[in-house]
């Protein structure tokens, strides 16, 4: 199965909130202990897998020999299932992300299914009849799942309507991997002949084309990061060094990456990357006969690489690679000689909640992707993982402090995961400062309504934003109130103010003069 197919499928689920079979993400260093374990179909060449985003329990393998074979408990279980096919072979299977009882097969021709893999029919209209037996490579857009593009040994073909009709794509050249951005629909199609191999990009739909940075390399497989898609993964071999393995542009193309050691010198025709912190990627090296074979995982986004194959029949050709879309620590590896293998890492995940207190109102999200408190606060992290909280106030509340976290920065919270953890963010309603004073000769006092001021002794107190607060002024015995200054409206010895902002209102007293000495009488 081509990996770039693979890697579009992941990306169309993660995309649309149906995290997909390839694609996936994870931070944190640990050590590669998982064991492989083979679940068949019993004899088959498996050339393409497929997860269903919503059952990730169920996958399908597409076989050289015996068409399609369906798993509804994770592989334990397979069922063929090929009413319709007039071919047995099967280099690739696609999922639309939204409906993912429909999916897309590369085999001599184009087939579809619209029940699950129940039955099949051939969508080739629009492809020529001699290509229909050479195509290369099958992508579906993410975003727009109507939209698929399969590539052949002379052009690349693209549809709109989920395989009705197919025609050119602006490019007649043969196509080894394709990829879409997740985002804008971006398509890179590798190409090789009629010239160096190069890796082509169009952003108008497969109007246009433009050349990546990526020279004279043989590409097998293409993959993007689900989250920053201008992150490109390519698996390649070098014309000018002969070395193979796996490549990244970080800018859409124009600038790659040498090839780093730790994988073998030889083809990467399956990537997969792990759906929740995509600085985790597995690699499939096809190395049929040769020492080398097998899965190669890195963990800082393809900056290094370490053999993960404890349980692998020697002399396995790794087709395709799928990350189980709920808990990645789940990987299957489909093989040419050995049917499909599972491996479930020992990585633990523990679940990082996030609560809010206080009169006012915010957000939290996360950095690796899955907490956004509103509505979803809580999320799965591996063991290690860094995870950076940032709180965000609502208009009208401000953000006042965290409790739980491991370092705290402003409106950030970092936290290392270790165990279930909690942290809290305190959002209080904004307030401002009411100060009253008094001028004048005479005496008096001034009370609010809320209440918080008794001026007298406390002539200020601190009001919540938008609030309406009523002063009013009492003069003392031998003194009378005068008026006020700095209300938003007087009525008689009241005084209202609005808090939209730090507020001083004054008050006016002024004595009245007494007589002095006594009344004589006759």
């Amino acid at each position: 199965m081509n990996t770039s197919k693979c890697f579009i499928r992941t990306i169309n689920t993660v995309l649309l909130g149906l995290t997909f079979a390839w694609l996936g993400s994870v931070d944190t260093v640990r050590a590669q202990s998982g064991v492989w374990t083979a679940k068949g179909p019993a004899g088959q060449e498996v050339l393409a897998l497929a997860i269903d985003p919503l059952t990730p329990t169920t996958l399908y393998a597409g076989t050289r020999t015996g068409g399609v074979f369906k798993s509804i408990d994770a592989g334990e279980n397979w069922t063929a299932i090929n009413t319709g096919l007039t071919s047995a072979y099967i280099g690739e299977l696609v999922i639309d992300p939204s409906t993912p009882s429909t999916l897309y097969g590369r085999s001599n021709g184009i087939v579809k299914s619209v029940d699950g893999g129940s039955t099949w029919t051939a969508a080739n209209n629009g492809i020529a009849e001699p290509e229909r037996g050479s195509l290369t490579a099958l992508a579906i857009d993410p975003s727009v799942p109507a939209t698929l593009y399969v590539g052949t040994q002379g052009a690349l073909y693209k549809t709109t309507d989920g395989g009705n009709n197919w025609s050119l794509a602006g490019m007649l050249r043969p196509i080894s991997a394709l990829a879409i951005d997740p985002q804008n629909s971006t398509v890179y199609a590798a190409t090789h002949l009629n010239g160096p191999p190069k890796i082509r990009k169009s952003i108008d739909g497969g109007a246009t084309w433009s050349v990546t940075a990526l020279d004279r390399h043989m590409v097998y497989s293409l993959a993007i990061d689900p989250e920053v898609p201008t992150t490109l993964y390519a698996g390649a071999c070098s014309l000018d060094s002969n070395r193979c393995g796996v490549v990244k542009s970080l800018d859409g193309g124009d600038s790659w990456t040498d090839i780093p050691d730790g994988i073998p010198a030889e083809d990467v025709r399956a990537l997969a990357i792990d759906p929740q912190t995509p600085s985790t990627i597995y690699a499939g090296v096809s190395n049929l006969g040769y020492e080398g074979f097998g899965v190669f995982k890195s963990t800082d986004g393809g900056g290094s690489w370490a053999a993960i194959n404890e349980g692998l029949t020697n002399n396995l050709d790794v087709a395709a690679l799928a990350v189980d879309p709920v808990n990645p620590t789940i990987v299957y590896a489909a093989t040419k000689s050995g049917g499909v293998f599972s491996r479930t890492g020992d990585l633990e995940r523990f679940t990082l909640t996030v609560g809010t207190t206080g009169d006012g109102a915010g957000t939290v999200s996360s950095s690796p992707s899955g907490i956004d408190c509103g509505p979803d606060c809580s999320e799965l992290y591996a063991n290690g993982s860094s995870v950076t909280l940032t709180a965000a106030p609502s208009v009208g509340s401000v953000f006042t402090g965290w409790n739980g976290c491991d370092e705290v920065s402003g409106m950030t919270c970092t936290v290392t995961v270790a165990a279930e953890a909690s942290v809290t963010a305190k959002f209080d309603l904004q307030r401002f400062d009411l100060t009253v004073a008094k001028s004048g000769i005479g005496r008096g006092a001034v009370t609010s309504s809320p209440a918080g001021i008794a001026c007298g002794s406390d002539c200020s107190d601190s009001y919540v934003n938008g609030a309406t607060v009523t002063l009013t002024a009492t003069p003392a015995l031998g003194s009378i109130f005068t008026g006020w200054s700095g209300c938003d409206a007087v009525s008689g010895s009241r005084c209202t103010v609005v808090m939209t902002g730090e507020r001083s209102v004054n008050a006016s007293f002024v004595g009245i003069p007494i007589g002095i000495g006594l009344a004589k009488f006759p």
